[in-house]
């Protein structure tokens, strides 16, 4: 979630301290078996159904459609904010789901709208750009769709629109086994950030940070490419992000836009910082924004290879 001036990375730093603060876990959790093995996560909406790979997906041989989202069905979302399995999103916030199993006060179900494909978010309360997410932790126990660093390769696309004057607009993630101490809690991990919208700026990012005796360091070189708004995000866009072991390429309707491919841990994106072994390299997708600023999606998927 970097931000494009200092104050904002600043108050970037305090959150993941604060994350970071959470009680341990008392030991490693197993991972569960990869998600898209007991749910699928593809829909048979309009925009799920026979759809091709953008260019830039199939380029990388990133050609299988493995989560789609059009909001055709309100089914996917869990708007009463249960945490039950069998959603594609969740209303939940930072580590609630891990504490406690009866509904949360997070993102009310009224900032929520789906309606001729297209959902809606007014948001309310200030969830770190996480108003709605599509994996959570329930029990001790990975809820929804991750994507898991065993694909070896991902493409991340979401078609959104807001207003310009829109600040804090983000389509991104973090690591859970940060997020969530899942399976285990680890000193690397790393935050992709596929899309962000600050104060009239476009935002595109990978973050590896480290965690050590409860503070946060960034890991140098970052990649963080911040630059002024040069098109209309009032009208639907769609914004891409291709990951692969070589790096991490930013697209906006099948235009590159920016690329983090010369940070030397940049392999480390896909198959998981060094510290950490199979405790690392498991991302949701949080979308989200500032109260007060609302945003529209129209539809979210992710290919990986074959």
């Amino acid at each position: 979630m970097p931000l494009p001036k200092a104050s904002g990375a600043i108050a970037g730093s305090v959150l993941l301290l604060c994350l970071s603060a959470v009680s341990a876990c008392t030991g490693p959790r197993q991972p569960p078996a990869f998600p898209g093995q007991a749910q699928s996560f593809v829909g048979s909406g309009p925009q799920c159904a026979g759809v091709e790979p953008p260019p830039a997906a199939k380029a990388a041989g990133l050609t299988r459609l493995q989560f789609c989202d059009d909001f055709s069905d309100p089914g996917s979302f869990d708007f009463k904010g249960t945490g039950d399995p069998g959603f594609k999103w969740y209303r939940n916030y930072w580590f609630k789901f891990s504490r406690a199993t009866s509904p949360h006060d997070g993102e009310p179900e009224s900032s929520f709208t789906m309606r001729d494909g297209v959902l809606e978010l007014h948001p309310t309360k200030a969830h770190y750009q996480s108003n709605m997410q599509s994996a959570i932790l329930k029990n001790d126990r990975a809820v929804g769709y991750y994507i898991n660093r065993e694909t070896g390769g991902w493409y991340v696309e979401a078609r959104v629109a807001h207003p310009a004057s829109a600040d804090g607009v983000g389509v991104w993630s973090m690591d859970m086994c940060h997020v969530y101490h899942f399976p285990s809690r680890c000193v690397r991990f790393v935050e992709p950030d596929w899309y962000e919208y600050w104060e009239g700026a476009e935002a595109r990012a990978t973050h590896m940070w480290i965690s050590r005796r409860n503070q946060i360091f960034k890991e140098e070189p970052d990649c963080n490419n911040v630059w002024k708004n040069d098109f209309d995000p009032n009208a639907f866009r769609t914004y891409g992000a291709r990951t692969t072991a070589a790096g991490v390429t930013y697209w906006r309707d099948d235009a590159q836009v920016a690329a983090c491919d010369t940070m030397p841990w940049r392999g480390a994106v896909v198959a998981g910082p060094p510290e950490g072994g199979y405790n690392v390299g498991r991302y949701p997708i949080y979308v989200g924004s500032k109260p007060g600023h609302s945003l529209k999606l129209d539809f979210v998927r992710v290919w990986v290879r074959p």
